[in-house]
C-alpha cells in the first residue's frame, strides 16, 4: 500500500529549503569544476552556443520571478478553501516548490553555459554562470524569509 509523503512541517522549511538550494547551487560549482579541468583547445571562431547559453541566462532570470509567482497565484484559489489549522502546512509545500522551481530554472541555464563553455571555451560563460549563482545566491531561502511570506499569504487569502 502506497502511502503520499508527508507533509512539510512549517517550522522546517528554511532548513530542508535551504539544504535544496545548497545542492542545486553545488551542482552547478561542481560540473563548473568540472568543465574547467575537461575543455581544451582554442576558443570557438563562431561561438554560438555560447550565445544562445547567454540569452537563455537572461531568460531564466525572467522566467525565474515569473514562473513561482504564476504557481503560488493559482495556489490561492485551493488555499482558500483549506481550513486555517491545515494551512501553514499546505503553505511550506508552496513555499519549497516556487523555490525549487526558481532555482532549478537558473540552475539549467547555468549548465547550458558550462556546456557552451566545454564546446566552445569562451570563457566568458563563466561570467554568465557566475552571475547566476549570484542570482541563486541572492534567492537562498531562509526560515524568516518562509515566516513573512506565509504571513502576507495568511493576509491576502482573509
Amino acid at each position: 500500500m502506497s502511502q503520499g509523503n508527508p507533509p512539510i512541517k512549517p517550522e522546517s522549511v528554511g532548513r530542508i529549503s535551504q539544504i535544496i538550494a545548497g545542492a542545486l547551487i553545488a551542482g552547478v560549482v561542481m560540473f563548473a569544476c568540472v568543465a574547467f579541468f575537461i575543455a581544451q583547445g582554442e576558443p570557438a571562431k563562431s561561438p554560438m552556443l555560447a550565445l544562445v547559453g547567454a540569452g537563455m541566462a537572461a531568460m531564466a532570470v525572467v522566467v525565474r520571478f515569473i514562473v513561482p509567482t504564476l504557481i503560488v497565484n493559482g495556489a490561492k484559489a485551493r488555499l482558500k478553501e483549506v481550513a486555517n489549522a491545515d494551512r501553514m502546512t499546505q503553505l511550506a509545500g508552496l513555499y519549497q516548490t516556487k523555490m525549487i522551481i526558481g532555482m532549478a530554472v537558473l540552475e539549467g541555464a547555468a549548465f547550458v553555459n558550462l556546456i557552451a563553455y566545454i564546446t566552445e571555451r569562451q570563457y566568458w560563460s563563466y561570467g554568465v554562470v557566475a552571475f547566476l549563482l549570484g542570482v541563486m545566491a541572492i534567492s537562498f531561502p531562509s526560515q524568516g524569509q518562509f515566516e513573512s511570506w506565509a504571513e502576507e499569504m495568511k493576509r491576502d487569502l482573509n
